[in-house]
């Protein structure tokens, strides 16, 4: 069991942990890698062969990172405290010969994060196993928007990483139907030194009943499985009505303003489009919602690849829990399976928009909230001017860090351009293939404080009448806006 350090402590362990080079970036250049793994995974051999070397961050990194137990020998080069430190709070315990980690503790985002490790996810209480620090969970904090307010609420908290890393300056609650999740936030929160932490057990928002936050952030539950053997990934409702039902609940529990972020799954259903389904997930929420979709998967893939995923887990034969979960799938008369975020902001007084995209370019890897508030004030924008001839007064730029990488094949004796792609340094991800014409309406945007004087200088440019071609640019410009590459003209023109 865990026991919270002191104040004293912790200031102890983070220090060593510090000097020893136990910290997210040492880890990703020493091992490559970002997220605990497994002793089962493939890449464990390799891994165990870079921490050879016996040196304190190669112990640190093998019990804590990668959950492998430690010879005395081993042991030897931590400092006496500190072994006797990391054991008093339940860190590390003896086991004849060996030490092994009783809980995992990732660095990531400037914090050490407690959790469950693998080995006890295998064991007769795994019901209540607070998951390590994985892509789902690193995504959704790479997304999230910086929070300007002073109360941050992490929904399905687990080891309470999304609250410590996206509060720093707020107050935190941390919510989780697991009691043990409490614990492990309450230690975290210790560690880390934050004493503005609050963890509570319950249902959803059921333990912040009348409470509102600025930001919100999940992580919950969404696996679309034919059981809930595992509530730590599984929707505990059928298909995805437990995101729906969080979507249909958060708009009460935001301040006006206040932003809420999940990374989920959806399904695809026979007959409609998922884009209309959702729609109705957000009618009643008094909330804007942006959902950028990441991945879309077949029923068959979706199956066979959990199923692979949970192959060294026990129950039945892997062919019969295949066919199982494809029939859980196609007797609900799902399609398809989505993933990705879905992004809320409370905002009364007005209709809210719903605004849908695709990621193209993969995920982004590092923080890019601010890019997300921006995308959020580009659909604002949108909005607010729907027809032609309300946007032609209005001015756009380009987004600040926009990249155009062009391309030419060698043919003929010369260079002749071949594709030109526009992407954005720090955005959500995008990468656009543009003509020169584009390119060329793009560059105008800069010397016009309207759209109509950019769009009537190209048009004279192009020897081309302006009633010929404004529908059509007005039309790539929205496009490109909606995509991040341009951004609406503040006041001052900049």
């Amino acid at each position: 069991m865990l026991t919270a350090p002191s104040s004293d402590e912790a200031r102890r362990l983070r220090d060593f942990f510090l000097a020893s080079g136990y910290i997210a970036s040492g880890i990703q250049a020493q091992l490559a890698v970002r997220i605990p793994l497994p002793s089962y995974s493939p890449q464990m051999p390799a891994l165990l062969a870079r921490t050879a070397g016996g040196s304190t961050f190669d112990l640190l990194t093998r019990c804590f990172f990668l959950g492998q137990p430690a010879s005395e020998a081993a042991v030897a080069v931590l400092p006496a405290d500190i072994l006797t430190l990391l054991q008093r709070c339940g860190l590390l315990r003896r086991d004849g010969a060996y030490w092994r980690p009783a809980a995992l503790l990732t660095p990531c985002a400037g914090l050490w994060l407690a959790s469950d490790t693998f080995d006890y996810r295998e064991t007769a209480q795994a019901r209540d196993y607070v998951m390590p620090i994985n892509e789902p969970a690193l995504t959704l904090l790479d997304f999230a928007v910086p929070c300007d307010g002073v109360s941050v609420l992490d929904l399905c908290s687990g080891n309470l990483m999304h609250g410590l890393a996206a509060g720093t300056d707020a107050k935190v609650v941390g919510s989780d139907l697991n009691p043990r999740a409490a614990l492990f936030g309450a230690f975290n929160a210790a560690l880390n030194a934050r004493d503005d932490v609050t963890c509570v057990t319950g249902d959803l928002f059921a333990p912040v009943a009348g409470e509102r936050f600025d930001l919100i952030l999940s992580n919950p539950p969404f696996v679309i499985s034919p059981g809930s053997d595992h509530p730590f990934r599984e929707s505990p409702l059928d298909l995805d009505d437990f995101s729906r039902r969080l979507v249909g609940e958060v708009g009460e529990h935001l301040n006006e303003g206040g932003f809420c972020q999940i990374i989920c799954e959806w399904v695809e259903l026979e007959g409609q489009p998922w884009q209309e389904r959702l729609t109705d997930w957000f009618a009643r929420s008094g909330c804007d919602a942006w959902v950028l979709a990441a991945n879309r998967q077949l029923p068959q893939t979706y199956a066979r690849e959990w199923v692979v995923e949970t192959s060294h887990e026990p129950g039945p034969p892997a062919p019969q829990r295949y066919a199982a979960w494809l029939e859980h799938l196609t007797a609900r008369g799902v399609t398809a399976v989505h993933g990705g975020l879905i992004s809320l902001r409370r905002r009364t007084g007005g209709e809210n928009w719903i605004s849908f995209s695709r990621i193209e370019a993969g995920l982004p890897g590092k923080p890019i909230g601010a890019a997300v508030r921006q995308g959020f004030r580009n659909r604002d924008f949108l909005h607010a001017h729907p027809s032609d001839a309300a946007i032609l007064d209005a001015g756009l730029v380009i987004t600040p860090g926009a990249r155009l990488e062009s391309k030419a094949v060698w043919r003929g004796g010369s260079w002749h351009p071949d594709a030109m792609v526009l992407s954005v340094d720090d955005g959500v991800p995008v990468r656009l293939g543009l003509d020169a014409n584009v390119i060329a309406l793009m560059e105008r945007l800069e010397q016009f404080p309207t759209l109509g004087g950019t769009i009537a200088d190209f048009a004279r440019a192009q020897g081309l009448p302006i009633a010929d071609i404004q529908g059509q640019c007005l039309g790539i410009l929205r496009r490109l806006l909606e995509q991040g590459c341009l951004m609406p003209r503040t006041p001052s023109g900049t």
